[in-house]
C-alpha cells in the first residue's frame, strides 16, 4: 500500500488477515472470531499488528507508547507538509496527535463543538421528517443515499451554519477527506485528492466569517487568535463534518439494517432508555470504525508477542465488540444485554469527539423512521457493503416506506 504499509520479511502465520480481500469486506466477522481463538495478536504479512482481544484493544487506547502521529514512512508525516495538502491537514487533526499537543488543541475545539451544540438545540426529528416528506409511499429506495446520506448532510450543514443548498458537495469533500485515513493506494489517487481537499479548505476558510451565528463553525471561529489558528480550526472543522456526515450516514444505514433483521417492539423504539440499549448494541455489532493504526513509538508487549519499535499496530474495535471474553453469543442482536462499553467510538484520550451527540442523532431519527409507518425490503437484491478500508459502512440498503399518514 502506498506511504502506509512495509512489507515483512517473515513467513506468513497460520492465520491470514487479508484487509483487501472481497470477502473481508463483506463479512469479516469469521475472520476477527479465528484470530480472538487462534492468534489475537497478529502479525500479518503486509506489515501490521492486528490487535483482535478486546482487552488488549482497550489497553492500547491508553499506551502512551502507541502513537497517533503519522509514521516516519508514511505519506501524511510532517515532513512531507510543504509538499503535500494532505499531510499539511493531517499535521493539525487531532486524530493524528499525541499529547501534549493533542490535549492543547482538543480541548478548545471539544468545549467549543459542545458548546455550540447546547446553544443550538437543534430538532434532529423535525430534520427527519422532513427529509421522509421526500419519500414516496409504497415506492422503493436506497436508504444509504436516498435517505441517510442526505439526511447526515442535513443535519450537518444545521450544526455548522452551512447553506444547505451547499450539502451535495459538503459530502463529497467530506468522503475525500476520509480518505486521510486510508492506506492511499497510488500516487495517482494522492494526486487526485488533493485539489479537492484544497477546494474543501477554501470553502471552510471562506465560511468562518459566513456560518451563522451560534453554528459550531462561527463558536470555534471565535478562538482564531486567541487560543486556536485559523489553520488549526478549518482543518479541525473539516475533521469534525467529514466525521459528521460520513459516520453518521453510516451508524443510521446499519441501525436500519439490524432493526428490519430484528424488529422490535413499538415500546422499545419509544423508550429512550430501551431507544439507547438498542443504539448501543447496534454500534457495536456494526461499528461503523473497524480499526485504527497506530505507531509503537517503543519496544511493547502485547498478549504475550513482542512487538519492536516503529511497528503498526491496527486496533481491532469491530473485532473486539464481538469478543466472546466479554459479549455472550457476541454476534446476536441482543439490546438486553448486560452493559459492558463497546468500543465503537474508541475510548480514553482520542474518544470520538462527537460520540454523545451521534448517540442523540440516532436516538432522533429511528424512532421518526420507524413511527412514520415502518420500513420492509424491496426484493431487488441482498445489500452490500462498501469496499472501505478501515470502515464498515453499507454500499445500499434498498427499502419500501409502509404507506401510512406521516405528517409531520
Amino acid at each position: 500500500m502506498f506511504g502506509l504499509f512495509r512489507r515483512a520479511e517473515s513467513a506468513p502465520p497460520s492465520v491470514q488477515l487479508n484487509l483487501k480481500d472481497a470477502a473481508f469486506f463483506a463479512d469479516p466477522y469469521p475472520t476477527y472470531a479465528t484470530l480472538q481463538g487462534d492468534d489475537p495478536v497478529h502479525w500479518a504479512p503486509e506489515g501490521f499488528w492486528f490487535l483482535s482481544a478486546y482487552d488488549d484493544v482497550r489497553a492500547a487506547l491508553s499506551d502512551a507508547r502507541l502513537s497517533n502521529c503519522p509514521a516516519a514512512f508514511a505519506v501524511l508525516h510532517a515532513r512531507n507538509r510543504d509538499q503535500r495538502i494532505a499531510a499539511d491537514i493531517a499535521n493539525r487533526l487531532i486524530a493524528f496527535m499525541d499529547a501534549p499537543e493533542h490535549t492543547a488543541l482538543r480541548g478548545p475545539i471539544a468545549k467549543g463543538f459542545r458548546q455550540a451544540l447546547s446553544d443550538l438545540q437543534l430538532d434532529f426529528a423535525h430534520l427527519t421528517q422532513e427529509r421522509l416528506k421526500q419519500c414516496v409511499p409504497n415506492q422503493g429506495i436506497d436508504f444509504v443515499s436516498d435517505f441517510a446520506e442526505p439526511l447526515a448532510a442535513d443535519m450537518a450543514c444545521a450544526m455548522f451554519g452551512l447553506p444547505n443548498a451547499d450539502a451535495a458537495q459538503i459530502t463529497g469533500w467530506s468522503y475525500d477527506f476520509f480518505m486521510l485515513f486510508h492506506a492511499v493506494p497510488d500516487p495517482d489517487t494522492l494526486n487526485a485528492l488533493e485539489p479537492r481537499l484544497r477546494a474543501f479548505r477554501d470553502y471552510m476558510t471562506a465560511h468562518l466569517t459566513q456560518a451563522s451565528a451560534g453554528s459550531v463553525t462561527a463558536t470555534l471561529a471565535q478562538e482564531v487568535g486567541q487560543r486556536l489558528s485559523e489553520a488549526e480550526v478549518v482543518d479541525n472543522l473539516m475533521l469534525l463534518i467529514a466525521d459528521t456526515i460520513g459516520n453518521v450516514q453510516a451508524a443510521l444505514a446499519s441501525c436500519i439494517h439490524l432493526l428490519l433483521c430484528h424488529p422490535q417492539d413499538p415500546a422499545a423504539i419509544a423508550s429512550p432508555d430501551l431507544m439507547n440499549r438498542i443504539i448501543d448494541e447496534c454500534l457495536r455489532l456494526e461499528s461503523p470504525g473497524q480499526f485504527q493504526g497506530r505507531i509503537t513509538l517503543e519496544p511493547v508487549e502485547i498478549g504475550g508477542k513482542s512487538i519492536p519499535a516503529k511497528s503498526i499496530v491496527l486496533l481491532g474495535f469491530g473485532a473486539a465488540n464481538r469478543d466472546p471474553a466479554h459479549f455472550a453469543q457476541p454476534h446476536v442482536f441482543d439490546p438486553n444485554r448486560p452493559a459492558t462499553p463497546h468500543l465503537a467510538f474508541g475510548a480514553g484520550r482520542h474518544m470520538c469527539l462527537g460520540h454523545a451527540v451521534v448517540r442523540q442523532q440516532l436516538a432522533a431519527v429511528l424512532p421518526v423512521v420507524f413511527g412514520a409507518g415502518g420500513l420492509t425490503f424491496k426484493p431487488c437484491g441482498p445489500v452490500v457493503w462498501q469496499s472501505r478500508y478501515g470502515h464498515r459502512w453499507l454500499q445500499n440498503l434498498p427499502v419500501t416506506f409502509v404507506a401510512q399518514d406521516r405528517r409531520a
